[in-house]
């Protein structure tokens, strides 16, 4: 996705049950609506010019909201599994393009499993191939894929299908897409064949597989040295229960992290509720429904198939409830701006766009405000002072 794109024009707040998890992280609640293409002149407003006169703002200050940064045995076991898996990445190429494994990678392959079958929770490794009426399909099909059985990351029957399967074990998967099926609506409700090749099972969580796991955060050092400071980095773990511990440590601060755009997400979704609109500007419907549609044409998709794919929405009802949300929640932030007399100073903006820079991986400030729209970024920095005052204002009750 390019920075102009990324920076641009779509607010996706996300509704609670809207299906956004494949919406790239940088199309944030901080964009205001727009029509304005990457590259065009500045022509929008910014939010302290915005007319909110048929709007009576809820209630934003003081919401209670629940801050979850508890960590399940669960949560462990899968990031352990990752852990593991990432320790092919340390293997190099030789000249020829052949791989060339590491010695801690030769050490973590003795403890592949393979003298028993797969069961609910073990990560295997799989070979599979998919097709539709005796044909290959594109995107049907992986080598030496891994798998957590039981985390229903693949479509209904699949995981199932190889629970009791052995190492070594080649066999066919006859299941159905779901219909409908939101990564690829020409697939939906199809019948599917996967022949599938179970290689290895991951070893379960041992102080042995953790001795490895140090060994290879040693090595992921030493490259990302250059093979120099060798011996000078120590991994915060020796033991199991040292593993663990770190483990849920990493766990619960990426979560908190992370709380602060969820609860921001959250909370303006609650304000929109507890607001109440006179009207929705017809203009700004206008510019949401152009945007959508330059979203879509960006991804070489129509307008439907963007909004099925991104936000599962697939009738008109959904479509006008959607876009009222996003006019209406810009509406809002825009009416918390000049209840609270927010502002961004010049210095304020000119920190901020080299962030922006940077970030975005821009050439320099000038080309960013070129491409994205001074004023864009104007209210994108407002966006993004807007969410942070309402989470600082939040009653957050914190669950670990």
């Amino acid at each position: 996705i390019s920075a102009a794109l990324a920076l641009a024009v779509l607010l996706t707040v996300c509704m609670p049950g809207c299906k956004s998890s494949d919406v790239p992280p940088e199309a944030s609640a901080a964009a205001p609506v727009s029509s304005e293409k990457p590259g065009a002149q500045d022509t929008v407003k910014a939010y302290y010019d915005y007319d909110t006169s048929f709007l009576t703002l809820g209630k934003y200050k003081g919401l209670e909201i629940t801050k979850d940064i508890s960590v399940s045995d669960a949560e462990v076991v899968q990031s352990y599994y990752e852990t593991l898996n990432n320790i092919a990445e340390l293997n190099t190429q030789d000249e020829n393009g052949d791989v060339v494994e590491c010695d801690v990678y030769k050490k973590y392959k003795e403890t592949f499993v393979t003298d028993r079958a797969a069961k609910d929770g073990d990560m295997v490794n799989i070979t599979y191939k998919g097709y539709i009426d005796g044909e290959l399909f594109s995107g049907g099909s992986a080598e030496y894929a891994s798998l957590l059985l039981g985390s229903d990351s693949f479509i209904d029957g699949f995981e199932d299908a190889i629970i009791g399967k052995n190492p070594g074990e080649t066999f066919d998967i006859d299941i159905s897409f779901p219909d409908p099926y939101y990564n690829n609506t020409e697939l939906s409700g199809k019948p599917v064949k996967f022949t599938t090749t179970l290689h290895y099972i991951y070893p379960e969580m041992s102080q042995f597989t953790v001795d490895i796991i140090a060994e290879a955060f040693i090595e992921a050092d030493r490259q990302e040295n250059g093979g120099e400071n060798e011996g000078g980095y120590k991994p915060e773990f020796s033991t199991l229960d040292e593993f663990v511990a770190y483990t849920k440590k990493s766990i619960k601060e990426k979560k908190a992290s992370d709380f602060d755009d969820s609860a921001a997400n959250d909370l303006i979704y609650r304000i929109y509720k507890d607001s109440k609109f006179e009207s929705y500007p017809q203009n700004m419907l206008d510019d949401f429904s152009a945007s959508v549609e330059g979203s879509a044409s960006q991804y070489g998709i129509d307008k439907d198939t963007y909004l099925l794919y991104f936000y599962g929405i697939s009738t008109e009802e959904q479509y006008d409830e959607f876009s009222k949300f996003q006019v209406g929640a810009e509406c809002v932030i825009a009416a918390i701006i000049k209840a609270e007399n927010i502002k961004i100073t010049d210095a304020e903006f000119g920190a901020t766009l080299e962030e922006y820079v940077k970030k975005y991986n821009y050439p320099s400030a000038d080309e960013l405000k070129q491409d994205a729209g001074e004023t864009n970024l104007l209210n994108m920095m407002l966006s993004e002072k807007v969410l942070k005052f309402i989470v600082d204002e939040a009653i957050i009750n914190v669950v670990e």
